[in-house]
């Protein structure tokens, strides 16, 4: 583990506990076609991609979200990225999106608003991340010459686009 992930980590761990309201949980069979906030698109995104998943891996996968609103490559609001055609596969499974594990969702919803409160020195702690997939996948794109290897954490390969 290095200093990133320890830093992170505490960070993490003094954080998650000062919050208390109650959080609306999205009640939709298909959220491409609900209105959500930005703080739910994250969250519902790490429900469906990574919520078994460690508290540091998860804060990756929103930094690959974040990271791609601030590239010019991807659309520039959290949502429209998660959201885009083929980007996350629960987008476009044809499966049912309803949140059934409502701890989980609680938990990831938590730690997107620590994300987004401490954006910017997140941000610096990702290697500018902006792919991931989970280690049983090898998809075709993750040879690709245009993305550097930064990092496997719990499930998921971390690529940065050169």
């Amino acid at each position: 583990m290095n200093i990133k992930n320890i830093t992170l980590g505490l960070l993490l761990s003094f954080s998650l506990i000062l919050h208390s309201e109650p959080i609306d949980i999205p009640q939709y069979d298909d959220l491409n076609k609900a209105r959500l906030s930005s703080q739910q698109c994250l969250a519902v995104n790490l429900y469906h991609e990574s919520r078994s998943e460690s508290d540091i891996a998860n804060m990756m996968i929103i930094m690959v979200v974040l990271n791609r609103v601030d590239d010019t490559r991807y659309p520039n609001d959290i949502c429209s990225v998660v959201f885009q055609r083929k980007q996350f596969s629960w987008t476009s499974d044809k499966l049912s999106d309803k949140i059934n594990d409502e701890f989980q969702y609680e938990r990831l919803y938590r730690l997107v608003e620590q994300a987004l409160l401490n954006r910017e020195f997140l941000l610096d702690m990702s290697d500018g991340v902006t792919h991931y997939h989970t280690v049983k996948s090898n998809p075709y794109w993750s040879s690709s010459k245009r993305l550097q290897y930064i990092n496997t954490i719990d499930n998921h390969k971390f690529y940065r686009r050169l």
